[in-house]
């Protein structure tokens, strides 16, 4: 019996196969303390157990109904007002004020306005509710015309206010409006509260209005702090408020502000809400994650496409997977495909170059739906992202101080692990028929190993590479991974018995990808480790 050193990876998923001379399987970073005895070189069992898939796969939720519902959109009452007064409210002025009225339509200059701010001041003095009212209301409409903010303010809110006139009035509520426009384009929101509490209607009532003024000028910095005014001073409306909130936020295009506006949208949604709004919630999450995605993607290639924006969108998609069950996200209202938003996440962190990141994403997305279209681009997202991330650090290590060193190889050893299982996965989802591909991903999952120093696994993975691989002659990846079994088993301190079956193999693989010993430097290699092995054991061969 000879004895030699196993050093066996357990691979996700891959069970336990039962058998006299299968042991247990091992931690691939612990070498084995004791040698185990083998009655021969490469038993089948190894490379049952090294082929051994899951099955079934994980199959995730169903897309939504092609007849699934949206949700209402945020939307801003985006109106026109001009400053000017109503032509209603004019032809209904007191006669007492047709002088007034006269000189107001005839003031083309200073002292044409003049006049009739004279006349209307008149006529602010008057016993009569409906004159004064009248004639306060043409005055801040003058007074804007001069340029005194202040002024013309105040006007309005004497007209909106005058004799306690019962709402709704015509006047009075051309006057509001007039003082929330004037106010959206001279004033900041700083100023709002005490401004709005002069006018005859509800606090709430005119910070909404306020708000949705700002946002009809673009003013979305101001837009999004009257709103968030309001949230503070409405808590039954705040979900719904902080919603108008992230949405100024977006547009103004200040990325931090929007992130932080998100996550005061999220402690609403925390809380016992309406299910409109979260729904609403829901969908505003999501729309920002597309929005930051397609700004990203749509960079030209000079530009470059938005790394931070990427990840950002990613984190999108993830909040929303994280706090919100399946049934909600794919159900009324929403109507997202949770298995396409798990792929989606992962596929912006590669594209961002966050390795780490998203191979962990693509792992997630795996135990989601690893069938069809979502395992094949899964299981090649995922193993193009753990050797990245695996290779970015593994070359970092020596460049690290000895105090940093140790932390950071076992964080090494961990991604070499899950490197591994992701070359495994890739190759129990994808199709056979890509077999060259198929070739490559072997053949560097045996790199893996024998840079883990797991010999035996490198060894055994190498040959399932070469003896799988299509035979498309020389060039192709057959005699690469035939190449790199011949020298790393010719290396190793094996006995003749595993010689000998090297020999048998090497001749197998000439006969299948090397036409001619020359063809190739990897047919080349083969055939000059065969040779060399047919006259040292000479007639112990078969």
């Amino acid at each position: 019996m000879n004895k030699r050193p196993l050093f066996l990876l357990t691979l996700a998923g891959a069970g336990t196969l039962a058998g006299a001379c299968g042991p247990k399987p091992l931690d691939p970073v612990a070498v084995m303390s004791e040698p185990v005895e083998w009655p021969v070189c490469l038993q089948s069992w190894m490379e049952e157990r090294m082929r051994a898939c899951p099955s079934p796969p994980v199959a995730g939720p169903a897309p939504p109904p092609a007849d699934c519902t949206l949700a209402d959109g945020i939307t801003w009452r985006l109106e026109t007002f001009e400053l000017s007064p109503a032509a209603t409210i004019r032809a209904a002025a007191p006669p007492e004020l047709a002088g007034a009225e006269k000189a107001y339509d005839e003031a083309e200059d200073a002292r044409g306005r003049e006049r009739a701010l004279e006349a209307y001041k008149a006529g602010a003095r008057s016993k009569k509710p409906a004159v004064r009212r009248h004639a306060q209301y043409m005055l801040g409409f003058l007074h804007h015309r001069a340029g005194r903010t202040d002024e013309a303010l105040q006007a309005w809110v004497e007209a909106q206010t005058v004799a306690q006139l019962p709402l709704p009035d015509p006047t009075a509520r051309s006057a509001q409006d007039a003082f929330i426009e004037l106010f959206a384009l001279e004033r900041e929101p700083i100023a709002a509260v005490p401004a709005l509490r002069k006018l005859s209607l509800r606090l709430f009532d005119g910070l909404d209005r306020l708000g949705h003024r700002y946002a009809t000028h673009g003013k979305w910095k101001h837009a999004a702090e009257t709103m968030g005014e309001l949230r503070r001073r409405q808590p039954e409306r705040a979900c719904h408020h902080q919603l108008h909130v992230v949405d100024a936020s977006r547009r103004r295009g200040d990325r931090n502000e929007t992130a932080g506006a998100l996550n005061q949208l999220l402690e609403e949604l925390d809380k016992p809400i309406d299910l409109a709004c979260r729904r609403q919630g829901m969908r505003q999450i999501l729309a920002l994650g597309d929005a930051w995605r397609d700004e990203a993607l749509a960079a030209t290639p000079k530009e470059g496409a938005d790394r931070k924006l990427m990840v950002m969108a990613s984190q999108a998609y993830e909040v929303a997977l994280a706090r919100f069950p399946t049934d909600d996200l794919q159900g009324p209202g929403v109507c997202r495909h949770a298995t396409a938003l798990w792929y989606d996440r992962a596929a912006l962190l590669e594209r961002a170059g966050d390795w780490a990141g998203c191979a962990s994403a693509y792992d997630d997305a795996l135990s989601i739906d690893a069938t069809g279209k979502w395992g094949a681009q899964g299981a090649v997202g995922a193993m193009t992202c753990h050797v990245a991330s695996y290779t970015s650090l593994h070359e970092t290590l020596p460049t690290l101080p000895q105090r940093d060193r140790v932390h950071k190889q076992l964080d090494d050893a961990d991604r070499w692990r899950s490197t591994l299982r992701s070359f495994h996965r890739y190759l129990c989802v994808s199709d056979p028929a890509q077999g060259e591909a198929r070739t490559e991903a072997g053949l560097a999952r045996g790199e893996v190993f024998l840079e883990g120093g797991a010999l035996w696994e490198s060894v055994l993975a190498f040959r399932i590479a070469a003896f799988d691989a299509p035979a498309q002659g020389p060039d192709g990846g057959g005699p690469k991974a035939g190449a790199r079994y011949a020298v790393v088993m010719d290396g190793m301190a094996v006995d003749d018995d595993c010689r000998i079956e090297l020999n048998r193999d090497l001749m197998q693989l000439l006969d299948r990808h090397c036409p001619s010993a020359d063809a190739s430097m990897a047919c080349t290699t083969i055939d000059e480790v065969h040779q060399r092995l047919e006259n040292e054991l000479g007639p112990r061969l078969p």
